[in-house]
């Protein structure tokens, strides 16, 4: 003890402690009862919330893959892809149809090269005579021109023979001989 104040020390001691305040236990009980009912309330929107996230994630992964039917009289839910169907053992006969397919396949497209060898040779020929026609109807228009001139010279020359002729025929026939006179 502190021997510099001793008056403190009896003065201290002579204030009687404080009261404590009266405890209001039902109102505690009911703040605790309200804290719990918001945490409960809080849990419940958290586990409802992330339910609805679980609900539409496991939608959305299986709704791709969901097949649903409804026809006239039956009704089906499927879940993913149906199972490949399992074909029929080969027949024998089609790979016989097959080969005789590929064979006549084979023989038309040798036939289709040859007509178009064919058409192409065709149109070389035809191209041919049309240029020689060209050629040929030019000595036809130049022997025709030359005709022409021919026969302008022959003709010339056929009225230069009918002078002559009719001035001959004059002067043998028309001349009268000196020894006969009627």
């Amino acid at each position: 003890m502190n021997p510099d104040f001793p008056e403190l020390r009896k003065l201290l001691d002579a204030v009687p402690p404080p009261e404590p305040p009266p405890v209001d236990l039902a109102r505690l009980y009911r703040d605790a009862l309200d804290r719990q009912i918001r945490t409960a309330r809080r849990w419940r929107r958290i586990a409802v919330g992330v339910a609805a996230l679980a609900a539409s994630v496991l939608v959305f992964a299986l709704l791709p893959k969901l097949e649903v039917r409804a026809n006239g009289h039956e009704f089906a839910i499927r879940w993913g892809t149906p199972p490949e169907p399992v074909p029929p053992p080969p027949d024998p006969r089609v790979r016989e149809l097959i080969d005789e397919q590929a064979k006549q396949l084979a023989a038309l497209r040798a036939a289709n090269v040859k007509h178009t060898e064919l058409q192409e040779l065709l149109l070389t020929v035809a191209a041919d005579v049309s240029q020689r026609d060209k050629d040929q109807q030019k000595r036809l228009t130049a022997l025709a021109a030359r005709l022409g001139e021919f026969e302008a010279v022959t003709a010339r020359q056929f009225q230069e023979s009918e002078k002559t002729n009719t001035a001959l025929y004059n002067v043998v026939f028309n001349s009268k001989p000196k020894g006969l006179n009627p």
